[in-house]
């Protein structure tokens, strides 16, 4: 059973997202307008589906935001200067003294973990993978692979981790002209993580049920998986009405 889930909410996101190489055919009023209007109702989805299916667990929520818990099961943890963008997510890995799991506020559950997800002996696990040829040209490489991070399971959370993952991001990913160059984002914390298990040669329990992308299945297949990742915008428009449509039963906090 996992006792400890991680969210982040971190109020007014950083603009500069909006202007990023694969966001450029979003306008930038309306991506403000949506982000907005979906932020706490996403964080409301996950506290729902998590109370509901680890009752007896603790939701540790990292943000800026005086937040009211909606929960008993709650535990706030507010940070003023915590980053307005991807980079806050760094700030996961020593939150707490014990195991974790991870979650995007941008992810539908549709039951518990399976016990794999938490067996391994790395200090992180997460479960999508995809070969990224931008990263490749980035790190002139010639086969990269950049993990997901939309769900992960920190299983030795540690300062060590924290400081190194904000290091390889200072001092590898930090040059905004190559980055755009490569049509790549910044302030993303997946580069990191990937650059991280490369360096390592570490291999993550990868589960095809765990996190897939909305994106690439249908609604009426939503239900095969653990869970599910609305990435895009066209998607995460869909994801309160997808919930209230397939979670009825999960009641209102």
């Amino acid at each position: 059973m996992i006792k400890n889930f991680i969210l982040l909410f971190y109020q007014n996101k950083d603009e500069s997202y909006v202007n990023e190489p694969k966001m450029s055919s979003v306008n930038k009023n309306e991506f403000q307008s949506i982000y907005k209007s979906i932020q706490k109702p996403f964080l409301n989805i996950s506290v729902k589906m998590l109370s509901h299916f680890y009752p007896d667990s603790t939701i540790h929520i990292l943000t800026n935001d005086s937040l009211k818990p909606s929960s008993r099961n709650i535990c706030l943890h507010i940070k003023n200067d915590l980053p307005r963008n991807h980079l806050a997510k760094f700030k996961i890995y020593n939150l707490i003294n014990e195991p974790a799991m991870y979650m995007d506020t941008d992810i539908l559950i549709n039951r518990q973990f399976p016990e794999t997800a938490t067996s391994t002996q790395n200090d992180i696990n997460m479960f999508q993978k995809y070969n990224s040829k931008r990263l490749s040209n980035y790190l002139g490489v010639e086969s990269a692979i950049a993990y997901s991070a939309s769900i992960i399971w920190i299983n030795r959370p540690s300062d060590q981790l924290n400081c190194e993952l904000e290091e390889i991001n200072h001092s590898t990913f930090s040059n905004d002209k190559k980055l755009i160059e490569n049509n790549m984002c910044r302030n993303n914390d997946e580069f990191a993580l990937s650059y991280y298990c490369m360096k390592h040669q570490i291999q993550m329990n990868l589960d095809e049920s765990i996190s897939k992308p909305r994106s690439q299945i249908s609604i009426d297949e939503i239900n095969n998986y653990q869970s599910v990742h609305y990435t895009k915008m066209e998607f995460k428009k869909k994801m309160i009405d997808e919930f209230h449509q397939l979670h009825p039963y999960i009641k209102h906090l």
